[in-house]
């Protein structure tokens, strides 16, 4: 959660509250059983506490499911939670420490009876159920502040029984504690962390023989919101991302701390659901310098939660309790407008993974034409201005076409005005070109480059390179010699002509 920890939320939340909780997953559910499974794995290429063990990503698993396994209680889900980073603990161990995770209740005067409720409340999921045929769509569900896996269980359930395989760790910080701390260093280091917890996940899908991750989404609540931006940053098999009141709208410090984020530069397509303490456009922007509010090469749809606190964006806060005070809303209220979260998350992944023409008419519409409430929450659609581009994009056009690399790069350029091409990126691309042996390739990359930057020597000589290794001698002397006039000191164009020169015949 945002700034707050999960043991707060305990010892805080009010008793009038308690007496609400333990209520039944708000939205409706798809056609699919859902299936459970937990796998309790290390990622072996990293380590918490710089020393051998590998870091533990407990791995929960959502998936559509054809008949229903082994039952499951709210309270198997707490017993995940307290073994989260030491796998070696007991049933009775974890049951133990689930007590003494919920004694702060009884001080609160929460009866016996009432956790009793919250722990026996059966769960929409099964375990191990045998997974319906064929392969689904992945979204990789990413926990807030130092939470567990589960905390949004209603969600990952509600996705599955639509047809998508969800996958969730714990959130946890880079030595293997909290997320934050307040200390930018080492937040920024924790957020990166989790992010490549992504990763590790996104790996472990592909082993799913019911996994399609080549349909991949990321959904983020809080600071969870954070480390999926960062990761659909860096990772363009992320086709999609759902920010539930993500903390990259709210601490703009730590991204000025990350140059490789930035608003300018993000192309995923982001669901972004705002919380009613920071209001989001179209009535006003809470954080109009934030970095949602300057991202314009993504298509993004925004809402804003008009009866919700951040913390009500977590099922487990709806069961359980939290910090906010609610004078003018209803349990029932709450659990409604969470059920429309789950409504158009559900609709936004729809629209992105599987094209659903259904999907994007609802985004579209408005909330009155979608029967939303009055009062719940206000949504607004942004199209992207236009895209910045990307050198892998652009390769993949070049490749697809033998015409002149001109007449693809020109409209390129064109559609994708901030798309920009360097000495560095043209040269690190022949290299790899050159390292697979694609010769043809890298040619071909190397006429663009002496096309795109005409006044770069390196581009020159990089081009001549390519002729003089085919033997094109003529071609090759005259485009050493212009590298020259552009840079004298372009030594390899002066030993290349100097060599070639000398050769008989020349």
């Amino acid at each position: 959660m945002r700034a707050i920890l999960l043991i707060i939320s305990l010892l805080l939340c009010s008793i009038a509250h308690a007496v609400e909780s333990s209520p039944p997953s708000p939205a409706t559910p798809g056609s699919w059983q859902v299936g459970f499974r937990v796998v309790e794995q290390s990622d072996a290429s990293r380590s918490d506490n710089g020393e051998h063990a590998a870091r533990p990503v407990q791995t929960l698993i959502w998936y559509p499911a054809t008949q229903r396994g082994k039952a499951l209680r709210y309270e198997d889900y707490l017993e995940l939670g307290v073994a989260e980073n030491d796998f070696s603990r007991t049933p009775a161990e974890r049951r133990t420490r689930t007590d003494a995770s919920l004694r702060a209740y009884t001080v609160l005067g929460t009866t016996a009876g009432d956790m009793a409720r919250w722990r026996d409340a059966p769960v929409a999921a099964s375990r191990d159920a045998s997974p319906a045929s064929g392969r689904f769509p992945v979204v990789i569900y990413v926990a807030s502040d130092s939470s567990p896996a589960f905390e949004n269980d209603w969600l990952c359930e509600y996705l599955a029984s639509h047809g998508y395989v969800v996958i969730a760790s714990p959130s946890h910080g880079i030595d293997g504690g909290y997320m934050t701390d307040g200390r930018l260093p080492h937040d920024l280091a924790s957020t990166r962390a989790q992010a490549a917890d992504i990763g590790f996940l996104i790996g472990y899908a592909g082993s799913l023989p019911f996994a399609d991750t080549t349909k991949l989404a990321v959904v983020g609540y809080s600071w969870g919101g954070m480390s999926g931006a960062f990761a659909a940053a860096a990772d363009k098999r992320i086709r999609a991302i759902v920010e539930w009141d993500g903390s990259l709208r709210y601490f703009p410090r730590l991204l000025r701390a990350a140059p490789d984020i930035v608003a300018e530069d993000f192309t995923t397509p982001m669901l972004f659901i705002a919380d009613r303490e920071d209001p989001i456009v179209p009535a006003r922007d809470a954080w109009p310098q934030s970095f949602v509010a300057h991202i314009s090469h993504a298509d993004l749809t925004l809402i804003g939660m008009k009866r919700l606190f951040h913390q009500d964006l977590s099922a487990q806060s709806l069961r359980l309790g939290s910090m906010a005070v609610h004078t003018d809303t209803t349990l029932a209220q709450r659990l409604e407008s969470y059920a429309w979260m789950e409504r158009y998350t559900l609709a936004f992944l729809d629209e992105r993974l599987k094209h659903d023409d259904t999907a994007r008419a609802f985004l579209d519409a408005t909330s009155l034409q979608n029967h939303v409430p009055p009062g719940t929450l206000t949504v607004m659609r942004r199209h992207a201005t236009s895209s910045s581009g990307n050198r892998a994009d652009f390769a993949a056009r070049l490749d697809a076409t033998n015409d002149d690399p001109m007449n693809v790069y020109r409209p390129y350029a064109r559609q994708h005005p901030g798309f920009q091409l360097a000495n560095d990126t043209f040269s690190q691309w022949i290299s790899q070109l050159m390292a697979t042996g694609d010769t043809a390739k890298a040619s071909r990359v190397a006429l663009l480059w002496t096309e795109v930057l005409p006044r770069s020597s390196e581009a020159w000589s990089s081009r001549a390179t390519m002729e003089d290794m085919q033997d094109m001698s003529e071609q090759a002397i005259r485009d050493y010699r212009r590298a020259l006039r552009l840079d004298r000191g372009n030594i390899l164009a002066k030993r290349r002509l100097a060599a070639i020169t000398a050769a008989p015949g020349h």
